[in-house]
């Protein structure tokens, strides 16, 4: 028996992965669970039957202790599974790791490095390599019925309302909170296609932007939430639809897991109406903190000249589909409706009903439970297969994270290996001075990149020149202000900076600049400066950390509040010129 500790009881932790003690229960038994919602701890404790002493607030709680079990879930958020997969190896577990890694490069090779250190077994949940479709269709390409792989083109229909769930009033809307669209959805996708050509990827590029979930887009008439929209019955977006009549998964046709389950625990109607009217879920697609794309372009050079597309979108009804063109033959793969058309070149084309291969599609396709009984295989020492083994599993991550930095560089061809071996290597590097100019310059491109379109240009030009010119950054630093710059040590490269202003007296540490550079986001440095901020207030014995944020600013207040930080009270300051700051002053207790 496999005893199981859970870190995150979300939809994968509490729904997904947990339920395989019910399939399974003389294999595996959870024996210590955490969350940060005491309701999901309780709920999940009273199913299993664990006991209350093994119930913890949280992961960092849970780790704190000794090894509570053979292995630990971690179902965690995107930006979590780093510290909490290190830790967990360390203390001993072998690991189920929810995908993907980590949205740092750096981070992926370095929780490999500790698995192969510590002699720890992690799966990874690339659970599609597990499913019957794509099984079927590896064994076929590896009988050599079609020939060798020339070209392989694969979709990702994400879904309207599935975007809209997710990835744009979900947890994934935003990538400096969790990641980019190209790893967070759809890492699955470029796992697959290594698994299904057995090819490595010598080059990639990629294109796509945020097209249609922006305010601009909102219909004439619409509300901040769908609940008080007097247009929403024309909006296919509406949530009221989607949570509530839509067929498939609205709560009124018996719809209750998810993706009801996450807006609302236990939904029913009354439930699921009263969230909608305070919950994220029940906001305006045109009026979220989102950010990441909502379609994507992705073209693959493999190492023996073979080549492969990918195209991920947000405008359809969902699905994956495939096309593999051999020298011998071709398929045509529909996951969702369990088809297979295979045609060797010459020869009638023979159809296959995937449903027929198995009794279980439960759970992206019938993956999830076989991946969990894979990694009980292994963890009893049984030749289990070990498909979705980190080491098996960071490959496609460094597609990922190449495709994303082409795609934020305009289709730039990345070198896969190169940029694999190419992470950054920032340090925190006080300015003086001399580094004044070079600052200044880097702050109004920042400025300007995110600023133009919340305050306008001209109130951007203008507290450019007031705040972060030369001659302002000077006299902030003769009263006693400092700045850092966030330098990658092998070009040189500015890559952010952050301005600090000590105030002792009120045993504060007031947070004044922190912008970093588009294409160097989502890497680690915000979380790289709070580590400096931090351990800074303790050494000057500050009790908390303060700055400013503009009200509307809501991809970097989300990250604040991931980040610890509170939102305290507001404040709007006459700057001068008939302009304002109208900000949030938010605080973070050290």
């Amino acid at each position: 028996m496999i005893t199981v500790a859970i870190s995150g009881l979300g939809g994968r932790g509490k729904d997904t992965y947990a339920k395989c003690q019910h399939l399974f229960p003389e294999r595996m038994k959870i024996v210590a669970i955490a969350d940060i919602v005491p309701e999901k701890v309780e709920e999940v404790r009273r199913e299993y039957h664990v006991a209350e002493e093994m119930c913890f607030e949280s992961a960092e709680k849970m780790l704190e202790q000794e090894k509570l079990a053979d292995v630990m879930f971690i179902c965690t958020q995107d930006r979590q599974h780093y510290d909490h997969a290190m830790k967990a190896l360390e203390r001993g577990y072998d690991l189920l790791l929810e995908k993907h890694i980590s949205p740092v490069l750096s981070q992926c090779r370095e929780i490999e490095a500790a698995a192969r250190k510590f002699g720890r077994k992690v799966v990874v949940c690339h659970v599609l390599r597990y499913t019957p479709f794509y099984q079927f269709l590896h064994e076929t390409i590896s009988s050599g019925k079609i020939g060798e792989i020339a070209t392989i083109q694969a979709v990702e229909n994400v879904g309207y309302w599935h975007q809209a769930h997710s990835f744009v009033r979900g947890n994934w809307r935003n990538s400096d909170l969790s990641s980019p669209m190209i790893l967070q959805k759809s890492c699955h996708d470029m796992d697959i296609l290594l698994w299904l050509s057995g090819k490595r990827c010598k080059y990639i590029s990629s294109f796509g932007s945020l097209m249609h979930f922006r305010p601009e887009n909102a219909p004439a008439g619409s509300a901040e939430r769908c609940m008080d929209c007097t247009v929403r019955e024309q909006c296919p977006y509406d949530a009221y639809k989607i949570y509530i009549t839509r067929e498939g998964t609205g709560v009124r046709h018996g719809n209750t897991g998810w993706p009801a389950n996450i807006v609302v625990a236990n939904p029913t109607e009354e439930r699921m109406q009263e969230a909608l009217k305070t919950s994220p879920y029940g906001r305006c697609v045109y009026h979220c903190d989102n950010d990441v794309v909502d379609h994507q372009v992705v073209n693959m050079e493999m190492e023996d000249g073979s080549s492969m597309s990918f195209t991920m979108s947000a405008f359809n009804n969902g699905g994956r589909t495939i096309k593999i063109m051999g020298t011998r033959g071709e398929i045509l793969g529909d996951m969702n409706a369990k088809r297979v058309e295979i045609t060797v070149f010459g020869q009638e084309t023979e159809v296959v009903d995937i449903s027929k291969l198995s009794n279980d599609f439960s759970g992206h396709g019938g993956g999830d439970n076989r991946l969990v009984l894979d990694l009980l295989d292994m963890v009893e020492g049984k030749d289990g297969q070990a498909l979705t083994s980190i080491e098996k599993s960071v490959e496609s991550h460094y597609m990922a994270l190449a495709a994303e930095y082409s795609r934020l560089h305009h289709g730039q061809v990345m070198d896969v290996a190169e940029f694999a071996k190419a992470d950054l290597a920032p340090v925190l590097v006080p300015v003086t001075e001399d580094d004044v100019a070079e600052l200044a310059d880097f702050a109004e491109g920042v400025w300007h990149e995110h600023y133009d379109k919340l305050l306008g240009k001209a109130q951007v030009d203008y507290m450019v020149d007031k705040f972060q010119s030369a001659a302002a950054v000077k006299e902030q630093l003769a009263r006693g202000y400092e700045y850092y710059a966030i330098k990658d040590q092998n070009t040189g490269d500015m890559l952010g900076f952050c301005g600090i202003h000590p105030e002792p007296e009120e045993h504060r540490l007031f947070l004044s600049k922190l912008y970093i550079g588009a294409p160097y986001r989502r890497k680690g440095l915000a979380t790289m400066v709070m580590a400096f901020l931090q351990d800074y207030g303790h050494k000057m014995k500050a009790d908390r950390i303060w700055l400013t944020v503009n009200k509307h600013n809501n991809g970097s207040i989300a990250a604040y509040l991931q980040f610890g930080f509170e939102i305290t009270r507001m404040e709007v300051t006459d700057i001068g010129s008939g302009y304002v700051m109208d900000d949030y002053i938010m605080e973070k207790g050290l």
